[in-house]
């Protein structure tokens, strides 16, 4: 693949593209596996069809996807090796790095979170602790919501820039969530049981105002995250 496809138009949509062809690439989606819905794609990534179209049009003209009537979306047979000499576009080393970022930076925005927040961010993140106490009953973690938690995060603090930063980082942050699917059972439930209590006791300090138990357990969650994913793929 040389350089970005000239046709995709913004850079949530190319990292769709980028996401969907390093799973394609890792073998995430074999050879005439169908590929999520774009009702899906949409949910997951927080962004309109039109821009998932764009990334899955991209992928039909190089062949790598076809269209077939009755399977929806699926990978070109022996799609994979239709880019021998290409490497997946975001490495592991891209995933911790954007952890990196959203360590330095998340902490913060959660405290302005507890500091600003309104009736309606608060009504929201009550909800939120619903949600949790469903997930967590379920044993499962719903990345688009999980992802959406800390985009309004970033709405509550009140600041464009934070918000502007952390839309630039929502694809590779699922890219990260998603990686946990690679894990072993026994490690996806540790570190799903872990970010579920993590996330209550963040919306618990942003509701109560709380800036220092807010800014503290949003550290605890970012470095919790990174040090259990990696440190089962590393290990």
């Amino acid at each position: 693949m040389p350089g970005t496809p000239p046709d995709l138009r913004d850079s949530i949509s190319e990292q769709l593209y980028n996401d969907l062809l390093t799973g394609i690439q890792v073998g995430d989606y074999p050879s005439l596996a169908p590929l999520p819905t774009e009702a899906t794609l949409a949910h997951d990534y927080g962004v309109s069809r039109t821009i998932v179209r764009s990334a899955l049009s991209v992928l039909k003209k190089e062949g790598v996807i076809v269209s077939r009537q009755g399977s929806g979306t699926i990978v070109a047979r022996n799609g994979p090796s239709k880019l021998p000499n290409s490497k997946p576009v975001v490495s592991p080393e891209d995933i911790k790095k954007c952890y990196q970022c959203r360590e330095a930076m998340e902490p913060y925005i959660a405290a302005l979170a507890a500091k600003n927040r309104q009736a309606r961010d608060i009504r929201y993140l009550k909800g939120q602790l619903r949600t949790f106490r469903q997930e967590s009953e379920a044993g499962v973690i719903d990345t688009g919501n999980d992802t959406e938690f800390h985009m309004q995060l970033a709405n509550m603090a009140q600041n464009q820039f934070f918000e502007s930063a952390m839309m630039g980082l929502r694809p590779h942050i699922l890219i990260g969530m998603n990686i946990t699917k690679t894990l072993s059972e026994k490690d996806r439930k540790s570190h799903e049981r872990s970010s579920l209590s993590e996330h209550r006791m963040i919306a618990n300090a942003v509701i109560s105002g709380d800036c220092d138990a807010a800014k503290q357990a949003m550290y605890r969650h970012i470095n919790g995250c990174q040090k259990r994913i990696f440190g089962a793929l590393e290990g």
